[in-house]
C-alpha cells in the first residue's frame, strides 16, 4: 500500500474509536453496563468510565501492536523490490530472474523496430506471452502481493535478422 493510504486507514480508525467512545458514553451516561448474573434491577453490573478507558485502551495497544506488525512486513516488502536492466538478442534470448516469491525466465520471441514480443515462464511452468511496443510497459507474472511484474521495453530492434529488446523488469509499483 501506499504510504498515503496508510496515512488515510489510520486516520479513519482514529477518528471511528474516537466517535464510537464519544457515543458510547452519551448514551450511556458515562456508564456502560456488562452482563451480569441474576434477573432483575439487582443484577446489573455496571462498568465505571475509568473500566471503559483501560479496555479501550487494550484495544487500541493491540490494534497498535497489529498496525506496526503490517507496517513493519510492508517495509520489509518495499525494500525486498527488484528492478532488472537486461537486454535480450537472438543469441542471448533467454535469462532468468529472481525475485521475491518466484524465479521468472524471460525470453524474447520476436522484435521489431517499435516492439518486442516477451514470453514469462514462472518456477511453476506456468507461461504469459505478451507483445510490448517500445516505451510501454505492462504486467506479468505475480509478485508475493499478488501484483504482476512490470515489464517494459526500453528499445527494440528488428536488423539483418537479428532481434534485440532492452527491457526493465520490477515487483514494486508506487
Amino acid at each position: 500500500m501506499k504510504n498515503k493510504e496508510w496515512a488515510i486507514i489510520i486516520a479513519v480508525v482514529l477518528v471511528v474509536a474516537v466517535a464510537v467512545s464519544l457515543i458510547t458514553a452519551n448514551i450511556t451516561g458515562n456508564a456502560v453496563f456488562k452482563a451480569a448474573k441474576g434477573y432483575g434491577p439487582s443484577a446489573k453490573e455496571v462498568y465505571t468510565v475509568g473500566e471503559v478507558d483501560s479496555k479501550l485502551n487494550n484495544i487500541n495497544n493491540e490494534f497498535s501492536k497489529n498496525l506496526n506488525r503490517e507496517i513493519e512486513q510492508a517495509i520489509i516488502y518495499l525494500y525486498s523490490c527488484r528492478k532488472y536492466t537486461t537486454i535480450l538478442s537472438s543469441a542471448d534470448n533467454t535469462k532468468e530472474f529472481s525475485f521475491p516469491n518466484d524465479e521468472y525466465i524471460v525470453k524474447l520471441v520476436g522484435a521489431s523496430d517499435t516492439s518486442a514480443t516477451i514470453l514469462i515462464t514462472d518456477s511453476d511452468g506456468k507461461t504469459e506471452q505478451k507483445e510490448i511496443a517500445e516505451n510501454n510497459n505492462i504486467r506479468m507474472g505475480k509478485t508475493m502481493l499478488g501484483e504482476k511484474i512490470g515489464i517494459a521495453v526500453l528499445d527494440a530492434d528488428e536488423s539483418n535478422q537479428k532481434l534485440r529488446a532492452k527491457l526493465a523488469l520490477w515487483d514494486c509499483f508506487k
